[in-house]
């Protein structure tokens, strides 16, 4: 019980090693008739234009680093950054002309009390957060980006014991993809998820 009073700062990153990947196409050309009066027998066959053409991808590093501080079972802020170097990636066509990107994400989390007797509302978990990406591909040279927030509320199923408690997720998230101009994307998304914490088929009983 007293662990559960302390707050926990945490740290975390990952890095991706450049690599190669062999990577191979065809390309197939068809041409099907509109005309109903035409049968499928008189349509042209397909013609094989490359087959089996073979290559080697360039895969770009990057690295993400992200930061938790939290105090259990009442209220958590995390930060997430990422880069990555697409201006290094390579396909075997050529052609590339990829973008270095980053990304930062933050987000945070609130319970009121969890092991409220009185209030349902008071053990819902209550989550907000906000993301901001680059894409690697730019519009009339302006780099595109992804842009996000969401909103989210964990509801409890079951009550606070030693195997922790489950929940049902779900997350609501509104975000616009592009540049404002001719390429624009907005979108939403509902998110449901659960988290089940019940490890009683593992805890060994012993009889007396």
């Amino acid at each position: 019980k007293d662990s559960l009073k302390l707050i926990y700062f945490s740290v975390a990153g990952t890095y991706d090693i450049a690599g190669n990947v062999n990577e191979f196409r065809d390309v197939i050309l068809e041409n099907r008739g509109t005309n109903p009066e035409v049968p499928d027998a008189l349509t042209p066959p397909a013609d094989t234009l490359i087959f089996d053409q073979r290559g080697t991808l360039r895969l770009p590093t990057g690295y993400r680093v992200g930061i938790n501080l939290e105090k259990p079972f009442h209220w958590a802020f995390s930060a997430d950054f990422h880069q990555k170097n697409w201006s290094q990636y390579r396909s075997f066509l050529g052609g590339d002309t990829l973008r270095n990107t980053f990304g930062v994400a933050v987000g945070g989390e609130w319970t009121p009390d969890i092991n409220s007797v009185n209030s349902y509302l008071r053990r819902m978990t209550f989550r907000v957060g906000f993301n901001y990406s680059q894409m690697p591909v730019a519009h009339r040279g302006r780099q595109l980006a992804d842009r996000s927030l969401s909103f989210g509320v964990s509801l409890p199923i079951t009550p606070q014991d030693r195997s922790g408690v489950s929940y049902i997720n779900t997350t609501f998230l509104v975000g616009r993809r592009g540049d404002g101009t001719l390429l624009q994307e907005n979108y939403f998304r509902v998110i449901f998820g659960f988290s089940i914490n019940a490890f009683d088929w593992f805890r060994r009983y012993r009889i007396d």
